[in-house]
């Protein structure tokens, strides 16, 4: 079965690895395709894209918007921008 984690957070955000360290990250745990999706920019993108040019993994372009409505914090994920 293939396996795919399309919320990941990368050091252009709060996440604990860098774009290329996620990517590494995904091939050893045997991850088929992965979002990158850092809160609030598109960053962490290109470096994710480059790291996978010649591995078995896919790369989802996307963003995590944060926002308020009625006074709660909401968090929108955008994929394939």
């Amino acid at each position: 079965m293939d396996i795919a984690d399309l919320h990941i957070h990368t050091t252009a955000s709060d996440g604990l690895l860098t774009p290329t360290e996620v990517v590494e990250w995904a091939i050893i745990k045997k991850v088929r395709a992965i979002g990158i999706t850092d809160h609030d920019n598109v960053k962490g993108i290109n470096e994710a894209i480059y790291a996978s040019l010649h591995l078995n993994i896919e790369i989802i372009p996307g963003i995590e918007l944060n926002c308020q409505y009625l006074d709660e914090e909401v968090h929108i994920l955008g994929y394939f921008i």
